[in-house]
């Protein structure tokens, strides 16, 4: 018999989003350009300074056969100090005997290739220790002397255009667009730094659907593989302009007549496209023929260039002639239009249309908006009006940043990378590793760029306690979500890095999670909190769904739609999970909850499915599996905790379990924890993550409590959890 995946249970099942989880410890995948900050990697070249050696080590410390990790001495070194190879190796190495005397260094091996030692002997007394020699090459870089992506027109691709996007046979010759770069330099044999470039991947059809080519240097010299450089390839072909069929404009609609909207090619390319807005006449209802210009645009909204013209700066540009467009006066059915700009270039990126009655509220359709932007809470949903039928909103890009620490004497990495994601153009505030401060204090604050997302930040180990950081100044503006109106201001002041809790002006509540509070990252820094007018009361009862009286009353006022969070009376439970979080409401204002009492036992209350297990086994009363399977990471409100044939199970729904060894119990909760230290991460089944750890004084939006393994969490991510005794709240 077919088996059949449970859709719900006795209309029970909770919406598995997480409100307001900051997913920032999501592993980076952009394929993005690294920004070395600050590289101060010192090289010795002068033996009669401290500066040449890596640092004194003591011979007693030392094993026999030990390997040492050192940078190279080149010849040009050599060339530039009074004293030889062995000496200028014997100063970096530092080796000393238990009074701090240098011992004498033997070399015993060296390279063949380059006649770099590769082991040394030192002898302190009668005791001989022999030492082996790693060294830590620099690898090799690339760079690219075109702009990425490279656009092309695809009706008009020039001759040259496969040794344009890969250099052809310049690639590793002085007329190349990929230059390479290497510190490393000769070596004793006299061999000089040579790196070689190969195209390692390219995407097929690349000529008509652009795509992807990847090129890797190789330090031939040293063996030294470097980071690979992607450059991506658009071929821009004509828009589909079908996507513009049957389009209407609103009567008197100037915006719309004037603004872009947006269409796109077979290959997803974007386009802008403008009309000849004087062959239309807005105030009069009707059908015009126009001319559409589409002007081809990057993910931010800027017009591109195409790399194969002739004429340099021109953009990509398609026309279409005689296209039909309809001027309508219907105010039932108002053509609407959505224009989406970023907020960081203010360029129209993407536009949506409809039609809805004049005064309805239309919500906005996130899944539509341009892959990896997000939309704010606040502006969510709109209001249709027919004399003024176009609306702009901004949102703002994702960026999944990926942080690694180095220490700049060294080069070697300190600590884990630093992952996660945000807001483009927001700011986090970064935790040196322990021991360590930064090279160069402005990096402490990253500012989220998508172009840059991957980030090296080179570290100095801590030679003294931290100045106080001065206190900043601030700036709460409240604007109510419906108007964009400035209803409040308030100012105060905090050190870099404080979590700043918002205080809600009298009569009104916060409109988003996300408007709870900030991080306080710079001087005089200006903070939105999105509010709505608190005009509606609420009044809750408890009823005890076995004696049918009230035991607890919750009231209070808030905002018309908002979401509550339920104070369930101390010993009672929730009998309905849909009631976890209750929404006010003008037309209901008094409302009865059935809660069920708990007595002794611990057996009510909300499970939830593991969100790694798969799919979960559903069982009868008789421990017989049935044909119906709930998903993974779905939400039930149990009843009862049973053992059936010596195996514990929750109750579902009527005659209806799972096994408790496949779910956890859990209590729905909205606020802000904030870290008290660097703390470890742990899954909802306990096991704490060997990859993620959350920086300290750091924020996190939590939306349940639970039990784990007898330990109380909160949940900051889908399957990411930490100790409650390692945070605490802010509100």
């Amino acid at each position: 018999m077919k088996k059949y995946r449970m859709v719900a249970l006795a209309g029970i099942l909770l919406s598995t989003t997480i409100l307001g989880a900051n997913t920032s410890v999501i592993k980076a995948t952009t394929k993005s350009k690294e920004i070395h900050v600050k590289n101060e990697l010192t090289q010795a070249t002068n033996t009669s300074s401290d500066a040449a050696v890596v640092g004194k080590q003591k011979f007693s410390d030392l094993k026999d056969g030990q390997t040492l990790k050192i940078s190279p001495i080149f010849q040009e070194d050599v060339d530039n100090s009074r004293a030889g190879y062995a000496t200028l190796l014997q100063n970096k190495l530092g080796i000393v005997d238990d009074k701090g005397n240098s011992l004498t260094m033997t070399i015993e091996q060296r390279d063949k290739q380059t006649n770099f030692a590769t082991k040394v002997s030192y002898k302190d007394g009668k005791q001989t220790k022999a030492i082996n020699l790693e060294y830590n090459y620099f690898k090799p870089e690339l760079s690219s002397e075109r702009q990425d992506p490279m656009n092309y027109k695809g009706d008009s691709l020039p001759s040259n255009f496969m040794d344009a996007i890969t250099s052809g046979k310049n690639l590793n010759n002085a007329g190349t667009n990929v230059p390479k770069s290497s510190h490393n330099r000769t070596d004793l044999n006299g061999h000089k730094d040579d790196v070689e470039t190969e195209i390692t991947h390219m995407s097929s059809d690349i000529d008509t659907k652009g795509g992807e080519i990847e090129f890797t240097p190789t330090d031939v010299t040293y063996g030294v593989k470097g980071d690979s450089l992607i450059r991506h390839v658009k071929i821009f072909q004509e828009p589909d302009w079908n996507q513009l069929a049957n389009r209407t404009l609103q009567l008197n609609d100037k915006d719309g007549l004037s603004k872009p909207v947006t269409i796109t090619d077979s290959n997803g390319n974007k386009y802008s496209v403008t009309m000849n807005s004087d062959a239309i006449n807005i105030t009069e209802p009707g059908q015009y023929k126009v001319t559409y210009e589409a002007t081809g645009i990057d993910d931010s909204g800027k017009p591109v260039i195409d790399e194969g013209s002739h004429v340099v700066g021109n953009n990509i540009v398609y026309t279409k002639r005689d296209q039909l467009i309809t001027v309508s006066g219907d105010k039932t059915q108002v053509n609407y239009n959505l224009i989406i700009k970023d907020k960081k270039t203010g360029n129209v990126i993407d536009t949506q249309s409809g039609q809805a009655v004049d005064g309805s509220t239309v919500t906005i359709d996130t899944s539509k908006l341009p892959s990896g932007y997000t939309l704010s809470d606040a502006q969510k949903t709109f209001k249709v009006d027919a004399k003024n039928p176009s609306k702009t909103i901004e949102i703002s890009k994702n960026v999944n940043y990926n942080v690694k620490y180095l220490d700049k004497d060294t080069n070697q990495q300190v600590g884990k990378n630093v992952t996660g994601v945000g807001n483009e153009g927001s700011s986090i505030v970064l935790q040196a590793p322990s021991g360590y401060d930064f090279a160069d204090t402005s990096d402490m604050i990253l500012t989220l760029d998508s172009q840059a997302s991957q980030k090296t930040i080179y570290l100095m180990k801590k030679a003294a306690p931290s100045i106080p950081v001065e206190r900043l100044n601030y700036t709460i503006q409240y604007k109510d979500s419906a108007t964009s109106e400035v209803v409040d201001k308030t100012t105060g002041q905090g050190n870099l890095g404080d979590y700043i809790n918002v205080e809600v002006p009298n009569g009104y509540s916060l409109a988003d999670l996300s408007s709870h509070g900030f991080l306080l990252n710079k001087e005089n820094m200006t903070f939105t909190s999105y509010v709505t007018k608190a005009n509606t009361s609420y009044s809750i009862s408890y009823i005890d769904e076995s004696t049918n009286k009230e035991v607890g009353t919750q009231t209070g006022r808030g905002a018309d739609g908002a979401n509550l969070n339920l104070k369930v009376p101390t010993g009672y439970a929730l009998v309905n999970a849909n009631d976890a979080i209750y929404q006010i409401n003008s037309g209901n204002k008094n409302v009865k909850i059935s809660v069920k009492k708990v007595a002794d036992s611990d057996d009510l209350g909300l499970v939830s499915t593991y969100p790694d297990g798969g799919s979960v086994q559903v069982y009868d009363i008789n421990g017989k599996a049935v044909n119906v399977e709930l998903g993974q990471a779905s939400d039930w409100v149990t009843d009862q905790l049973k053992t059936i044939n010596g195996v514990e199970y929750y109750r579902v729904a009527t005659d209806k379990y799972i096994r408790k060894d496949r779910a956890y119990k859990y209590v729905p909760f909205s606020d802000v924890v904030t870290t008290s230290k660097e703390t470890p991460v742990y899954d909802c089944k306990g096991k704490v993550s060997t990859e993620k750890v959350l920086a300290k004084d750091t924020p996190w939006y939590t939306d349940r409590i639970a039990k784990i393994n007898g330990t109380k969490m909160y949940r900051v991510a889908t399957n990411m959890w930490v100790k409650a005794s390692e945070v605490h709240l802010e509100h």
